[in-house]
């Protein structure tokens, strides 16, 4: 089979891909939309979670993860608000079953998953939760197989271990519009540190697994959007960070 990787970038503007700043700025994104398959996903629901229509086919009330986002109460990012858990066969279990090769990075009700060609990276493994490294363990469930483990911890970068060098960017370009405080930084930094996570996670599989497909989702702009308005995509704090995915 063809090898496949099935990108996800939830709140990424469609709007933005069809403009010239995609031209000059997502030169990546635009080969993928012209030598691939892309699409924007129309609403479907009051809140529905889109990783469980990509990963089931079926409408959020079928398959399970219709759910809404909440700001935390610290402001430190996004949280889902419900329970979720896929109650449908997911892509990956059928591709599993006849014996396809793959791997799941960062996407939600990826957990405990015992499949025996594919490697699952759930969302919790790369979500930050705690303020120090030191108390950021791995939880339960999150990755399989449990071999990965102790090469993958490797890659997962926790705020704490970034440096004002690193924010410096995309600080910039949030000051040419609005003033930034502490809160607004350290969800800067967290959005940096889990995508980064995803990014080293994503590229070891593929260098070493060489997986048939690959599943991920970057949710840098999911993470971004509650907090930050929106401005020039050339200026804005969201454009630096599709720049970087890109």
């Amino acid at each position: 089979m063809k090898k496949i990787i099935h990108i996800h970038i939830p709140d990424l503007p469609w709007s933005a891909l069809m403009s010239e700043y995609a031209d000059v700025h997502l030169p990546h994104f635009i080969q993928l939309i012209e030598n691939g398959t892309s699409g924007k996903m129309p609403p479907v629901g009051p809140a529905p979670v889109i990783d469980g229509i990509l990963a089931t086919a079926r409408s959020p009330r079928d398959n399970g993860l219709l759910t809404r986002h909440s700001i935390k109460p610290d402001g430190f990012g996004t949280a889902i608000a419900t329970h979720q858990i896929f109650n449908t066969p997911t892509l990956w279990e059928l591709l599993d079953i006849n014996g396809i090769n793959g791997a799941v990075v960062n996407l939600r009700a990826t957990t405990s998953s015992e499949l025996n060609n594919c490697s699952i990276i759930s969302d919790r493994f790369c979500e930050i939760y705690t303020r120090t490294r030191d108390d950021w363990g791995i939880p339960p469930g999150s990755i399989f197989p449990l071999s990965l483990i102790h090469t993958l911890e490797q890659y997962r970068l926790h705020p704490d271990e970034l440096s004002k060098e690193h924010l410096a960017p995309f600080i910039a370009r949030l000051q040419t519009t609005q003033s930034i405080d502490e809160k607004e930084i350290r969800i800067i930094a967290r959005t940096l540190a889990e995508n980064s996570t995803v990014h080293a996670i994503t590229t070891w599989l593929l260098e070493q697994s060489k997986p048939d497909y690959l599943f991920l989702r970057y949710h840098a702009l999911e993470q971004l959007v509650p907090h930050f308005k929106n401005s020039p995509l050339d200026k804005s704090l969201l454009g630096g960070f599709m720049e970087l995915l890109d």
